[in-house]
C-alpha cells in the first residue's frame, strides 16, 4: 500500500515538472486531454461497476428455510450430502406453526425437505406418535 502511494506520488510529480516545463498555453492543452481520457475511463468503470451490481442484486433469492420438531431438516439450496433423520419415540411436536409462503419448510418429526436438487441418500424413521395441534 505504502509502495503504491509513492508511486502516485512520484507520478503526480513527474507530470507536474514536465508540464512545468511546456508553458502555460501547451500544459492546458495537455491536462484538458488527460483530463478527458481520464473521466471516459472513470464513468465507463462507475457503469459497468453499477451493471454487475444491478445484476448481481437481481439474481435468484434464497426461499424461507424452516426446520422444527424432532430430526427435521430443512436444506434452502442443493443437497449433495447424506441425510439421516431420526426421531424415535418423540413426540413430534410442531413448534413452528405456518410455514412461510414460497420457503422450503420441514415441519413434521423426522422429515426432510431441499429446495434444491438433491443427489445423496435421505433416510428418515419415525417410531412415535404424531402430536397433532388442536385448531383455534
Amino acid at each position: 500500500m505504502i509502495f503504491a502511494v509513492a508511486l502516485v506520488v512520484l507520478g503526480l510529480g513527474g507530470v507536474g515538472w514536465v508540464l512545468s516545463g511546456l508553458g502555460l498555453d501547451r500544459a492546458e492543452k495537455w491536462v484538458s486531454l488527460v483530463g478527458v481520457f481520464l473521466s471516459v475511463s472513470l464513468g465507463a468503470a462507475g457503469v459497468i461497476l453499477g451493471w454487475a451490481t444491478w445484476r448481481h442484486s437481481r439474481g435468484p433469492e434464497r426461499p424461507a428455510t424452516t426446520a422444527a420438531g424432532p430430526s427435521s431438516v430443512a436444506v434452502a439450496d442443493a443437497n449433495s450430502g447424506k441425510i439421516d433423520a431420526q426421531a424415535t419415540g418423540a413426540s413430534g411436536e410442531n413448534r413452528a406453526g405456518s410455514a412461510p409462503p414460497g420457503g422450503v419448510t420441514a415441519l413434521g418429526p423426522a422429515s426432510v425437505a431441499i429446495g434444491g436438487t438433491n443427489t445423496a441418500d435421505i433416510t428418515t424413521r419415525f417410531d412415535g406418535t404424531p402430536h397433532r395441534p388442536k385448531d383455534e
